[in-house]
């Protein structure tokens, strides 16, 4: 794992989400959100894990905050912004 690379670190995020490792997810969409702080994607993905676990608060957080670093022109957005305002609307 390059230690620099956010997008690494969101990748083996999602194959700890895969993996039903919630945990460990977090703590690699932490650590990626943490080197690439406007990132949608880590965003949204450890907003889906702190659900799964029934931290509501965390995982809503999250969402919006993927929405905000996200956001495209109407029309335009991308499948990580689309997901997180599924999400949202399901909690």
């Amino acid at each position: 794992l390059k230690p620099d690379l956010a997008e690494a670190y969101s990748n083996r995020g999602s194959a700890y989400r895969a993996l039903k490792q919630p945990e460990r997810a977090i703590d690699d969409y932490s650590e990626a959100i943490r080197l690439k702080p406007v990132y949608a994607e880590a965003y949204t993905y450890r907003g889906d894990a702190y659900l799964s676990q029934g931290k509501t608060e965390e995982g809503c957080a999250d969402l919006q905050k993927a929405l905000l670093s996200g956001i495209a022109p109407l029309g335009k957005m991308p499948k990580t912004e689309a997901y997180a305002i599924d999400i949202m609307d399901y909690y």
